[in-house]
């Protein structure tokens, strides 16, 4: 999928200038307090179109390439890294669902993802293990579905998504991806220290007991 060419060069202009019009201003006081305050900073992010980038335009998204999405990103990423780890993982996890997801999932999540209603986090790396063959976390089968337990952290835009890309093994070799809103019991959420670069993002610390994932949940 691609923006086609003219258009994309129309639209690259004004999401720049946007970045340094609205954006740059805000960087003192995020380095400054520690913290990046959502409700100022979702209006300017929807303005410039900024949730939608790399969401299919069947799901109401712009449909960026990714040749067409990085100069962009890295131009977020000269204003303040925050914001740009925050931009970056919605649009990059909202990506990886349209691709990976299936209809019904997508149809939940994408259109509102669009306009930064609902997001997609990627929960992987663990406090307790890591990030690849050695994950803790657990995912057996029951009745209608699974149950995952374990823990994950550093997990960006924790403070505000929607759904979670939960990854957890179902055997002592095979894992499974699920997709897991974030009001699903058995899942809680707390706040975790800033990372290097990333000032004033969420990157939180997620626990999963007994939290229930329909079949319909899995990737």
């Amino acid at each position: 999928m691609a923006m086609e060419q003219a258009a994309y060069e129309a639209f690259q202009q004004e999401i720049l200038a946007a970045i340094w019009r609205d954006l740059d201003p805000l960087e003192e006081e995020i380095e400054r307090t520690r913290h990046i305050d959502n409700e100022q900073l979702f209006p300017l992010l929807r303005g410039m179109q900024a949730f939608a980038l790399t969401i299919p335009e069947k799901w109401g998204g712009l449909g960026l390439s990714i040749s067409q999405y990085l100069p962009i990103i890295a131009e977020f990423a000269k204003t303040q890294g925050g914001i740009r780890a925050l931009v970056h993982v919605h649009n990059s996890m909202c990506h990886a669902l349209a691709h990976l997801g299936t209809p019904e999932q997508c149809a939940e999540v994408l259109p509102g993802a669009t306009r930064g209603e609902r997001s997609v986090a990627f929960a992987l790396t663990e406090p307790d293990h890591g990030t690849g063959a050695d994950l803790g976390s657990t995912a057996v089968k029951v009745d209608g579905g699974w149950k995952l337990n374990g823990r994950k952290h550093l997990i960006t835009n924790s403070d505000f998504a929607s759904h979670f890309l939960v990854f957890a093994k179902n055997t002592e070799r095979d894992v499974t991806c699920f997709l897991v809103p974030r009001e699903a019991p058995g899942f809680a959420i707390e706040d975790y220290w800033h990372t290097m670069g990333c000032v004033g993002g969420s990157h939180g610390l997620l626990t999963f007991t007994d939290c229930f994932a329909p079949d319909s949940a899995v990737i």
